[in-house]
């Protein structure tokens, strides 16, 4: 009441009062204020050491080899493995290097490749010596079915196997190296009483430091310019990297992120576009291809910026304009003139091995569980990718049922060790969990969720391994 009397006596004076305070408060900051430490904090990026190891690189491409070679490295390396495997359990059965060897009535341990027979699954020449249907049948999501069998084959041979349940065979894929234990029948076949995995390959010892580590941030599935995605949500992820939002506390956490990973599917896919049948038919007029372009520019504008303020690599996705075969090599850098000017920029293949801080990181864009889902039976795609470090095999469908280049010399996918964190991007939800092997190895499996459709960042701790999922929501309702 008394600051309203006050108001009435002297209204002119005070107009004047309220016009400067409000120039001051919206006019821009002095330079002592900018210098001034005690008004703008000061927060230093966390450094890391990383190192690339580039065991997906392809250096020369020569496609004059068959794709039996792949089966016949990876059978190769990891057959000693198997092999050690199962003579330590079971100890007192012989096991076989060789199928050939195999004799009727004889109860021994078998080694080899499985091969998944699945009806259900399309082939080739299906089109020219099955009649068509009338009506066109919708495409299957899953090929699983009652009549699937499994087969174990080496270079000397094959024999079938029998006695397993169907949920036993529901959980297997085409490409696994196995063990197996039972006895031989009469016909080729083989009855099996338990499977045996290589299980989690050996790990590297998390050196130790005085100095407490910073965080990995991980995002996949941004899908710049599709009509779907939100766009604030994008960008106020990448604020929060560069410490444009929050408190001091939040600004000070997102100062110890000392390295982005983007796990593929950056851009939308084309398909999605209203040109995309123009495209297709390649008469694309000069206003299409603006729009076409659109996405690849918003992308390098948003790269930019992080790269500005922290080191980004980013890694190909089904979606990307990269190669469609595994391993996917890096993003040509012309797509994105201005982000590659900066050191801090590096594109990476996928999948994506590196060691950072003495942590090693061994992640892919999804395509392998992705499509391993299809041949299997699984709710959780997490106990997919789990399965891929017990078989020691990033994609064991490759090349069967997963497209990959024809290597000569050797299997890139097989994992020789485990590594410290493992994760899977453009998943359907975020989920994370600790993997512990026979001999003490620990692997922090993280599934990232595709941003797009659920807008999370995930920070891994480098010290703890712990994954904390960051979601940032732009709903007003």
């Amino acid at each position: 009441k008394i600051m309203a009397k006050g108001k009435a006596k002297s209204s002119k004076k005070e107009e004047t009062s309220n016009k400067t305070s409000y120039d001051h408060l919206l006019s821009l900051p002095t330079v002592d204020e900018l210098e001034n430490d005690s008004q703008v904090e000061k927060l230093e990026r966390k450094k890391a050491k990383v190192e690339d190891y580039q065991d997906f690189k392809i250096l020369k491409r020569t496609f004059d080899c068959q794709y039996s070679e792949i089966y016949s490295h990876r059978l190769r390396d990891l057959r000693p493995k198997v092999i050690a495997t199962a003579q330590k359990k079971w100890k007192d059965v012989p096991v076989l290097e060789k199928l050939l060897q195999l004799k009727d009535h004889n109860r021994c341990v078998l080694v080899g490749t499985l091969f998944k027979q699945m009806p259900l699954v399309p082939r080739v020449l299906d089109d020219f010596t099955k009649e068509k249907p009338a009506l066109a049948q919708p495409p299957r999501t899953n090929f699983v079915s009652g009549e699937d069998n499994l087969i174990l084959e080496d270079e000397t041979g094959r024999t079938f196997l029998v006695g397993l349940e169907k949920h036993r065979i529901d959980v297997l894929v085409t490409g696994i190296v196995v063990a197996v234990l039972g006895n031989s029948l009469k016909g080729g076949e083989f009855y099996v009483e338990e499977l045996l995995f290589p299980g989690l390959a050996p790990q590297d010892a998390i050196p130790k430091t005085k100095e407490k580590r910073g965080y990995v941030a991980l995002i996949s599935g941004t899908r710049v310019g599709d009509a779907n995605q939100n766009p604030m949500a994008l960008q106020l992820a990448i604020d929060y990297v560069c410490g444009y939002l929050g408190s001091n506390e939040v600004k000070e956490e997102a100062s110890k992120v000392a390295r982005v990973i983007l796990a593929g599917n950056s851009l939308c896919s084309p398909e999605h576009s209203s040109d995309f049948e123009a495209l297709k038919a390649g008469k694309l007029n000069s206003k299409q291809q603006r729009g076409l372009v659109a996405p690849l520019k918003e992308l390098d504008i948003l790269l930019t910026e992080l790269a500005k303020s922290v080191d980004v690599d980013v890694m190909p996705g089904s979606n990307d304009p990269a190669n469609y075969t595994l391993p996917q090599q890096a993003l040509n850098g012309c797509l994105l003139p201005s982000s590659t000017r900066f050191t801090s920029f590096q594109l990476a293949t996928n999948p994506h091995h590196f060691q950072i801080d003495g942590i090693q990181f061994l992640g892919t864009s999804g395509q392998n569980v992705s499509a391993m889902d299809k041949y299997m039976i699984i709710e959780d795609k997490s106990i997919i990718a789990e399965k891929t470090l017990l078989w020691r095999h990033l994609a064991p469908i490759a090349p069967d049922q997963l497209p990959c280049y024809p290597f000569s010399h050797n299997d890139p996918f097989v994992l020789e060790k485990s590594p410290h964190v493992y994760f899977v991007g453009n998943q359907p939800k975020f989920e994370s969990k600790l993997i512990t092997g026979d001999d003490g190895q620990q692997v922090r499996l993280i599934m990232l969720p595709s941003f797009a459709d659920q807008p999370t960042l995930v920070l891994v701790d480098l010290d703890t391994l712990e994954a904390k999922p960051i979601t940032f929501n732009t709903s007003f309702q």
